[in-house]
């Protein structure tokens, strides 16, 4: 039970370095993009809200009568009121040039010479707009495929586990019934390779975590090429055989 737990935390520590971000210097470079983008939206939500506060301060003056109700509550209805405000400038701003445009589209506002750039610009941006339609449909299809492939792939490595497992199932069948010695001492060394891989998996990890300081530390490079080889059955039997063969 203990080997399964350890193993299973090796596998979630070899697939959190593997998804570790290229080039990440610290745990805050490891969040996804999404999550950046909310923490910069409230610090920007924040920083807007306390430079409203400001403003007011400096063109009211400070006053020195004391704060009533609840002041984190007040501090918050004015950062959800300054964001809503500075929403509302946008939304109203792009209203006006959304109007401008159609004015000048459809209503032949302006000089000529408006009305032909602006067009042109819309005539590009619809142009840009469809290549960006036709490549985010590409890329559905492929992360379909990919995810299709995926999906075969694993269906043909399950497939070929179970083959392998039957094999072995029935060589095993057939040493139980021959030489059942052998059977019980194959599941020792079976069992014995289990642990020694999860050391090994867990001592890559470890060390792939420490990945800036492999360069001042050249035993650590030695201990991951050392420990980078998978270690089964069959090549405990090979070393076995070129050690005979080398001392006779």
């Amino acid at each position: 039970m203990e080997i399964k737990h350890l193993n299973r935390a090796v596998d979630e520590l070899k697939e959190a370095i593997a998804n570790f971000p290229v080039g990440a210097t610290t745990l805050d470079d490891f969040k996804p993009t999404d999550e950046k983008i909310i923490d910069i939206r409230k610090s920007l939500t924040a920083l807007n809200a306390r430079r409203l506060t400001l403003h007011a301060i400096i063109d009211s003056g400070i006053s020195s009568n004391e704060p009533q109700g609840d002041l984190i509550k007040s501090f918050e209805k004015l950062n959800e009121s300054s964001t809503n405000y500075l929403i509302n400038s946008k939304t109203l701003k792009l209203c006006y040039q959304s109007r401008a445009i159609q004015d000048i589209v459809y209503k032949g506002a302006g000089t000529p010479e408006i009305q032909e750039k602006v067009k042109a610009c819309l005539n590009k941006l619809f142009m840009v707009n469809d290549k960006m339609t036709a490549k985010n449909e590409k890329r559905k299809e492929l992360v379909k495929k990919q995810y299709q492939l995926k999906k075969e792939f694993h269906h043909a490595i399950y497939h070929h586990q179970e083959v392998l497992q039957e094999k072995e199932a029935r060589k095993n069948q057939h040493l139980q019934e021959t030489n059942p010695d052998i059977v019980q001492l194959k599941e020792k060394i079976n069992r014995s390779i289990a642990k020694i891989y999860t050391m090994k998996k867990l001592i890559t990890n470890l060390i792939a975590a420490m990945s800036e300081h492999l360069q001042d530390n050249e035993e650590l490079i030695d201990m991951l090429s050392k420990h980078k080889e998978v270690i089964n059955l069959e090549t405990i039997i090979e070393l076995t055989q070129k050690q005979s063969s080398g001392n006779s």
